[in-house]
Parts: C-alpha cells; sequence; structure tokens
C-alpha cells in the first residue's frame, strides 16, 4: 500500500457524500447510510486519523470484509467472523445463479459495478470494536472494509485484480481510518 496523503475526516466526508448519496427509496443509494456510519465509528475509534492510499493487489485480495448479510435477500455472503475478498469472490462465483436469484438487490448492486471505473474504496486498519461487525476475526488482516463490498465483488470476479490486469491498468484507491 503506497500512501499518497494524508486527509481530513471531513475531506472524507465530502468526498463520500458526494460519491454515495443516501437515498433511502433506492434500492442501490439506500445501503449509504450504514455506510457513512461505519466511517463515522472507524473514525472515532481511531483517532481521526486518514489517509489516501494507493492499493496493491496482494492489499485488495487481502482485505478484510466483515459480516455481510444480501439485503432483502436470504443468503449470508460473509458470516460474522469475517472473509478475505478473494474468499468472498470465490464464494461468490460458487454460488451462482442462485446467489443472484435469491438476492436480486445485493446482486443490482454488484452488476451495477461492471464496467465502472475504480472509485475509492474506504477502509481501516482495524476491526470495528461494537455492532455485529466487532464479532470480524482481527488476525485476518491489517486492513479492514468499511464501505465497497459490491464493487470489490464485481470487480473481483471480472479479473481485474489478477496481477497481469491490475499492473496495465488504473490502480485503485482507498481512504484508509488509522493509516498514519
Amino acid at each position: 500500500m503506497i500512501k499518497l496523503k494524508q486527509v481530513s475526516y471531513e475531506d472524507v466526508i465530502e468526498f463520500f457524500t458526494k460519491e454515495h448519496p443516501i437515498d433511502l427509496e433506492s434500492p442501490h443509494f439506500a445501503g449509504n447510510k450504514w455506510g457513512r456510519l461505519h466511517l463515522d465509528q472507524a473514525n472515532k475509534e481511531l483517532g481521526g486519523l486518514w489517509a489516501l492510499c494507493e492499493l496493491e493487489v496482494d492489499d485488495i485480495l487481502s482485505l478484510v470484509i466483515p459480516f455481510h448479510a444480501a439485503e432483502q435477500g436470504d443468503s449470508i455472503l460473509v458470516e460474522e467472523s469475517g472473509l478475505v475478498v478473494i474468499g468472498a469472490i470465490d464464494k461468490l462465483k460458487n454460488s451462482l445463479p442462485e446467489y443472484a436469484e435469491k438476492n436480486p438487490v445485493c446482486w443490482a448492486k454488484i452488476m451495477y459495478w461492471k464496467e465502472k471505473d475504480f472509485s475509492p474504496l474506504f477502509l481501516s486498519t482495524a476491526p470495528a470494536t461494537q455492532g455485529r461487525r466487532s464479532h470480524t476475526d482481527p488476525s485476518l488482516g491489517t486492513l479492514f472494509h468499511l464501505d465497497g463490498l459490491h464493487r470489490l465483488m464485481r470487480w473481483g470476479m471480472d479479473g481485474r485484480f489478477e496481477s497481469e490486469n491490475y499492473a496495465k491498468g488504473p490502480k485503485l484507491t482507498a481512504y484508509v481510518a488509522g493509516f498514519k
């Protein structure tokens, strides 16, 4: 991971609000309220330190994803202990087409990102200490997902994180809470 610059939490929220509007009537944007809450929690728990970083393939594939249940669906993609990105991508690929059929809202969010440009993720250097996400196993990794799961799944399924493809293309960035 390459640190591009230190940023303030105000910068993070300004970007998040612009790129991830909260619209409770929209299946695509309603979940952004949870993303915002995860950012607020990470900011409090990790002392307000944030950096904008460029991610390497190994960073991306080893990101730890906390619990994730499909919205308005009946499947759990990631159990409470968490799962690294490569494991979640494999699990999702191996559960198709059933996952898509049983979880149309989650699947629509994943499909939305097909062929879209990379946009920054939101990560932290430690798992949450409160709520359902607090059950994430901290020994799984050193970077923890706050927001951007559906993008990660789509881009991973499309092969964009394969070393050769990633080396030739644009790089994924992330706002990282707790990174000095």
